[in-house]
């Protein structure tokens, strides 16, 4: 049996357990290791939701290049939204949308706060 906390998130999702009162240190560990089971489970998103809270980094740059280099490009957006620069999220938005990604592409461009876009894809892309 692991940590409870950390079973509790790999088992109820990320936003079961409120982390912010935690100490940044003990947040990134426990984030950290909660994305890694994830990832391990195929459960991407989650993934990027647990190590964008542990503000790890490396890790979030890591499996996004992997996805990129796999093309899949959705989930590289899901990682790499949180570490890259608005020119390289904006060339990832723009390839999103070009194999019709046009959630990713939505989160990047709300992560940008490009409201144009956002504005243009909610027109013309309806769920």
């Amino acid at each position: 049996m692991g940590h409870p906390i950390i079973d509790k998130i790999v088992n109820e999702g990320v936003q079961a357990v409120n982390v912010s009162m935690l100490s940044s240190t003990l947040r990134g560990k426990l984030m950290s290791e909660a994305g890694s089971i994830l990832m391990h489970q195929n459960r991407f998103a989650e993934a990027a939701h647990a190590f964008a809270l542990a503000e790890n980094k490396q890790e979030l740059k890591e499996h996004g290049r992997w996805f990129l280099e796999q093309h899949k490009l959705g989930l590289a957006a899901l990682f790499l939204l949180h570490v890259e620069d608005e020119t390289f999220l904006q060339e990832l938005a723009q390839k999103c949308l070009a194999v019709n990604e046009i959630e990713p592409a939505k989160q990047i461009y709300e992560s940008l706060h490009d409201d144009i876009m956002l504005s243009f894809l909610r027109e013309n892309f309806k769920e």
